[in-house]
């Protein structure tokens, strides 16, 4: 309730008085007696402008106020300011000419009150507060994402139908919540953009109120921050939105999110501690959106004929089908006609039951629903465990039977619980929402395992279809799948949330810190199988035909694009149906190249070849480029085209030996144990050929017999191919645009920079790069017995200069061969070498320096004897500078060699004194140092992003 306490504030001007926030904020002053007059872009409610207390104003307040405006006792004003720009504000970022003329007014004795976005920048107040008589009048208010009734951008939502999502971006008149609420008003679907993971801060206008009131009356702080609960993200906010809509606005609303998948970081949301408010919020979430849309239901807004729902909402926009039965039950709550069973049950007042049979009839049926909650637990723990069992295995019927089984015991449970609890939740209410909490986190994430094992077996039917030796046509239903694997991952979304927001009743920690990482990788796993089972049409050819060639690289003797190739095959897919194939030493197809190819030098130079052949051209880091020189090669050696080139190494080879088992190859037994020794062993590429035919055939055949075995071990392999790509142990190039733009956002082609990483790219701070290259020129299989720790510092001058220092140390642990190692390092463009080492020679003669794919590259020769280390090093100074006023950060993107396995990665970071850490990545923990050191290493890419503070 908002109470009507008086104020020494008179005559009061509300700039954007027809926003909510406006017009809500003018009708409190006119409760209170005031004169209020009003501006902006859309007018007011009539209950605002027949009120004769209120003036409407038709003036430009970028302006100077004209002369017949008395002077004012109070400003309330919405910032004008775009929301990106006051969270991006540095202190040299303009203010508009109309917040610089309110604040004017503030040196005039007016009291001038700010409101703007709660993600505003700290450097905003920062700047505003410099003038000391401004700040004596000045006060701020970050406001959340403002909702409730009567909202203005519900009415554009409804007049606008085509435009309304892009309509009115300033945070008064649009806001993620607005957003949603405003798409289950006057559609059937809400679509969620970067995968409803931004956060949103809930606020409802009367609360807005409430602070306003409090605030008034207690000016001791210049900065206020008003919201009604901690952050959520959109996507929670959207199943909030789905359940009450189903009984304030009578309609069922799909949720779909906008656009191809992206990999979305969980952004950093403030630290917001509701008790420090200096107010007390109200209106939760829920009774917010009760209120809300029961107000749309009332006046009739929220029904739009199908012929007038915006195109936008097409489902073509959603990556599935239909989403439509999601999280209907998620958390579900004891319907009160049960809670009002037992409690009926339980005589008050009444004079034939005496005070101990009323407590002893209450103390044992909560003893009773006790047990058999305590049973439910056993139970759904129990049938959890096997359904993990059985999914490893491949048991995939039976892992969605028993996945079934848990959710049903976890939601029992859970709603017996709620009873139990019950009347405890005023003594611990921290503790009690901790226990719901995590048994309906527990729910969601049996039901998202459900989901993702029916997803599993529908994919593996696919999969067997392709593979079967049968001829009849493949039936493809990759929807299913994808549908399946979308709904796991929304579920397994919202079980991970819960599980870390159960964590702050310190209860069951152990237990919610197992059921952290379970949902995080199976929301992992859930995404990249989507992923798979939507590019799986393109790659195999629902119509066509389709011929891949399949590159294998042995990685124990290092070149650029991974390894020396040293057998290949071709895969063709008729129709969707794979034809049979067969792996062959490259060696076979050599002798028909009649064109003299000329090598490159440092091929010609260590080994002495005078000719180039398919076996050596996969010499620079972009497998792209690599891909495009194989198929010339392949086309002048059979006269065969095909339709894209895929490389694998023997790393991969060997995690598949270790799922699928040991084989016997030529009389000897194979195994992922033995691998690296049998194959260095070998003279001649026939084995490894036959190997690769033989292990890819066991995999095929696996699968194809899926549906009569029951069991495949669907999770292993798949994970084995998912983190062989991360790791670049398999690249790909493909000429399917589809197949090709997915390959590149992934970096699946170890393009050198990456196309999601510009390193000419300062616009939103400093960017530096490194990648290294090396080739095995010493014609053996060395690098299993090479250890490789990389050591980069980057020094930081007063300035912001930047100076690099690169440190590599090799240990060449073989008993007999050299490491003899073409090395190449990239760094930014026009980097300039400074000093250099390489062991004892500190010659930078010996550093050949060029330019390749807008990068600068330093290359040398290194050589490593057996048992012998060898330590190589680089300065360089990169030609740019962090800009302090501008964009104070410094981002880093490591790119890892193909064929490498987990080189150890040390990063310094040191600042000057007169630079300050403010985070890395969204750690603040960091924050006032000047120096930073992570210890990693390059299984992967890796990034490392730094946010600064100029002292």
């Amino acid at each position: 309730m908002i109470h009507t306490a008086q104020s020494t504030f008179e005559k009061v001007l509300v700039t954007e008085a027809g926003s909510l926030l406006g017009f809500k904020i003018a009708d409190f002053y006119l409760k209170q007696g005031k004169q209020v007059f009003g501006v902006g872009r859309i007018s007011p409610p009539d209950q605002i402008l027949k009120n004769p207390n209120f003036t409407l104003l038709d003036i430009d307040i970028s302006q100077p106020f004209p002369a017949h405006i008395q002077k004012l006792d109070l400003i309330v004003h919405l910032l004008h300011e775009s929301t990106d720009t006051l969270k991006k504000f540095t202190p040299n970022t303009y203010l508009t000419t109309a917040t610089n003329n309110i604040i004017s007014k503030s040196k005039e004795g007016t009291k001038v009150i700010l409101i703007a976005p709660l993600e505003t920048n700290n450097n905003f107040w920062g700047k505003l507060s410099q003038d000391e008589q401004v700040r004596g009048n000045l006060e701020l208010y970050l406001v959340g994402d403002v909702y409730g009734p009567n909202e203005p951008f519900i009415d554009a939502a409804k007049n606008h139908p085509h435009t309304f999502r892009h309509h009115m971006r300033h945070f008064y008149y649009h806001n993620g919540l607005t957003s949603l609420i405003a798409q289950a008003v006057v559609a059937d679907r809400v679509v969620l953009e970067d995968e409803g993971l931004h956060n949103v801060y809930p606020t409802y206008i009367d609360d807005v109120l409430e602070a306003i009131e409090h605030f008034q009356n207690n000016n001791s702080k210049n900065v206020r921050i008003i919201v009604s609960q901690s952050p959520q993200t959109a996507l929670s906010c959207a199943y909030d939105i789905q359940k009450i809509a189903r009984v304030s606005l009578d309609k069922e609303l799909k949720l779909f999110f906008s656009g191809l998948e992206r990999h979305i970081e969980r952004e950093p949301h403030p630290l917001i501690h509701l008790d420090s408010l200096g107010f007390k919020p109200e209106v939760k979430l829920e009774d917010g959106l009760k209120k809300t849309l029961e107000f749309y239901k009332e006046i009739g807004k929220s029904h739009l004929t199908p012929q007038n729902q915006p195109p936008h909402f097409s489902s073509h926009t959603s990556r599935i089908e239909d989403i439509q039965k999601r999280y209907q039950q998620h958390i579900q709550t004891p319907p009160q006609s049960k809670f009002r069973k037992i409690t009926s049950k339980i005589p008050l007042n009444r004079s034939h039951f005496k005070t101990k049979k009323i407590i002893l009839a209450a103390l044992i049926l909560f003893f009773l629903i006790g047990v058999k909650t305590s049973l439910d637990i056993y139970l759904a723990a129990s049938s959890l465990k096997a359904a993990r069992e059985s999914f490893t295995i491949g048991d995939l019927n039976r892992a969605e039977e028993k996945s079934k089984a848990s959710g049903k015991s976890f939601k029992a449970a859970a709603n017996k619980l709620k009873i139990i609890t019950f009347p405890f939740s005023p003594i611990f209410p921290t503790q009690v929402t901790a226990i719901n909490d995590s048994l309906s986190s527990a729910y969601l994430g049996t039901k998202a395992l459900n989901l993702f094992s029916q997803g599993a077996r529908a994919l593996s039917i696919d999969l067997a279809s392709v593979t079967s030796s049968e001829k009849e046509k493949t039936s493809l239903d990759t929807e299913t799948a994808g549908a399946n694997f979308q709904e796991a991952y929304l579920t397994s979304t919202q079980a991970l949330k819960l599980a870390q927001t159960a964590k702050q009743g310190n209860l069951f920690l152990n237990s919610l810190q197992d059921m952290e990482i379970q949902f995080r990788d199976l929301t992992n796993y859930s995404s990249a199988a989507a992923q798979f089972a939507g590019f799986l049409p393109d790659f195999i050819g629902k119509t066509d035909k389709k011929t891949y060639l399949v590159l294998v690289q042995d990685n124990s003797e290092l070149r650029p694009g991974g390894g020396l190739i040293i057998s290949f095959s071709e895969i063709v897919f008729n129709s969707a149906k794979l034809a049979s194939f067969t792996f062959q030493d490259i060696y076979t197809i050599e002798s028909n190249l009649e064109e003299k190819i000329e090598p490159p030098k440092e091929l010609s130079g260590k080994l002495g070849i005078e000719q180039l052949y398919l076996r050596d051209s996969n010499w620079s880091t972009d497998f792209t480029a690599n891909a495009a020189t194989a198929r010339d090669f392949y086309q002048k050696e059979t006269g065969k085209s095909v339709d894209g080139v895929i490389a694998i190494d023997t790393s991969l080879l060997k995690s598949l030996l270790g799922i699928i088992g040991p084989l016997n190859i030529s009389g000897q037994d194979v195994s992922g144990d033995n691998i690296a020794e049998t194959l260095t062993a070998q003279t001649d590429n026939v084995f490894l050929a036959n190997l690769s035919t033989e292990i890819f055939n066991r995999v095929v055949s696996s699968i194809s017999n899926s549906q009569d075995t029951e069991e495949i071990p669907f999770l292993d392999l798949f994970n084995a191919f998912r983190q062989a790509l991360y790791s670049k142990h398999i690249l790909a190039s493909f000429d399917d645009k589809n197949l090709s733009s997915l390959v590149k956002t992934k970096a699946w082609n170890n393009s050198l920079p990456p196309v999601i990483f510009d390193p000419a790219d300062d616009s939103k701070g400093a960017r530096d790069f490194l990648a290294l290259s090396e080739a095995n020129l010493g014609a053996n299989k060395v690098n299993r017995f090479i250890e490789r720790n990389i050591d980069y510092e980057m020094t930081v001058g007063k300035n912001g200069s930047l100076t690099a220092n690169l440190k590599i140390t090799y240990k060449n642990n073989s008993q007999r061969n050299s490491y003899t190692n073409f090395l190449r390092v990239y760094a930014p463009f026009a980097s300039s070498l400074t000093s250099y080492s390489n062991g004892e020679n500190e010659d930078l003669d010996e550093v050949e320096v060029t330019q390749a794919s807008n990068l600068q590259v330093f290359s040398t020769f290194v050589e490593a004897a057996p048992n012998e280390s060898k330590v190589v090093e680089f300065t360089y100074k990169i030609p740019k500078t962090i800009k302090l006023e501008k964009s104070p950060s410094y981002n880093l993107y490591v790119s890892k060699q193909p064929g490498t396995l987990k080189d150890p990665f040390t990063f310094t970071f040191n600042l000057p004194e007169n630079i300050q850490i403010e985070s890395v990545g969204s750690d603040t923990s960091h924050k006032n140092h000047q120096n930073y050191s992570e210890e990693t290493n390059l299984e992967v890419d890796r990034q490392f992003e730094i946010s600064l503070l100029k002292k």
